[in-house]
């Protein structure tokens, strides 16, 4: 199937705004019980943004570095491994420095990006290490979500390929940087699948399809079966008369990745043409609402596009231009390596 260059970058610029979106609701309530949320939202919790510039947390953040890693990857410049090290080692300089260091002054990262954001402690101390994981030598044994809420960018590209195992492929990649779990890279594996697979007429199909490619892919990894299990739960919950916070009660709380794909998947299935719907869903819980949150707000955007995303909410997220700017980069990097020039 060809594209247009601006239905790529639709579909991209949808994917991050959707996860920043997303990430936004959540952050404000991310270590906070469901009965505290409720205490200072009302019975439905938080369902819209207090302010007209929302912050985005570290999910946002290094979503947007692994897009320059992907850019700089389809443009040939090295192999993908090292260029999202060298891109989360950047990442890593934004939550130490502000922005108005010389650090930052001398940098030519973007100075809004300079802005520490509740970090995750696994992302930080295996940055700080100096090692890179990948699949076959990890480097710790974390499966934190902070894998996966990362990973979505991977699969943008898949059109180029024209292969959804590649797009795995290339999740696990970003994600074992830092974690070394199966859980922590697996899950990121199959959200990027899932996000390779945003054309399929139904999202229900795009997640089965991508726990077969996981499953194919991942056959002797431990804890496949775990996450299977998990990920058929949602799917299964979704489609039942349980209540949001019942089911998403059922599949945990999101610290961990296979959790957090878990509840981004209900959310998102319940929801599926629903954008608004899904990400209220996917942070009104006692776990870590902004990843529930953005990695829903990134399943349903790459299936929706940008154009379809809430308008009254785009208007109200910080950094926005950036994120655009960054997602119309890598269209064109899909675009031209996919001959669609």
């Amino acid at each position: 199937m060809k594209y247009t260059l601006r239905e790529v970058t639709d579909k991209v610029n949808g994917c991050l705004l959707g996860g920043a979106l997303g990430d936004a609701l959540g952050y404000p309530i991310e270590f906070d019980p469901l009965s505290r949320i409720k205490a200072r939202y009302g019975a439905n919790g938080r369902t819209d943004f207090d302010g007209d510039c929302e912050l985005v947390s570290d999910d946002t953040q290094m979503t947007l570095f692994s897009v320059d890693a992907i850019v700089a990857y389809l443009r040939g410049e090295s192999e993908l491994l090292d260029l999202a090290a060298q891109a989360y080692l950047r990442w890593l300089l934004t939550q130490r420095v502000s922005p108005d260091s010389p650090e930052a002054k001398n940098s030519y990262i973007p100075r809004e990006l300079f802005a520490r954001r509740a970090p995750g402690t696994t992302c930080v101390t295996s940055l700080e290490s100096g090692d890179i994981g990948t699949v076959d030598k990890p480097i710790n044994s974390s499966k934190g979500c902070g894998g996966v809420m990362r990973a979505a960018p991977a699969g943008l590209f898949a059109r180029v390929y024209a292969d959804e195992k590649i797009a795995a492929e290339h999740g696990a990649i970003l994600a074992a940087i830092t974690h070394g779990h199966e859980l922590g890279y697996i899950p990121a594996a199959q959200l990027a699948c899932i996000v390779a697979l945003s054309d399929t007429a139904t999202l229900a199909e795009a997640v089965d399809e991508s726990r077969a490619v996981v499953g194919e892919m991942f056959a002797s990894a431990r804890h496949i079966a775990e996450l299977d299990a998990l990920v058929a739960n949602a799917r299964k919950l979704a489609a039942s008369s349980a209540s949001d916070e019942d089911a998403i009660r059922a599949l945990g709380e999101g610290w961990v990745g296979e959790e957090a794909l878990a509840i981004s998947l209900f959310c998102a299935l319940r929801y599926e043409d629903d954008f608004k719907s899904a990400i209220v869903a996917a942070v009104n819980h006692s776990g870590d609402s902004d990843s529930t949150g953005s990695i829903t707000g990134n399943i349903l955007g790459a299936r929706m596009g940008a154009d379809a995303l809430p308008q009254d909410l785009k208007a109200r997220v910080e950094m926005t231009r950036l994120i655009c700017d960054k997602g119309e980069e890598l269209a064109l990097e899909i675009a031209r390596v996919g001959d669609m020039l």
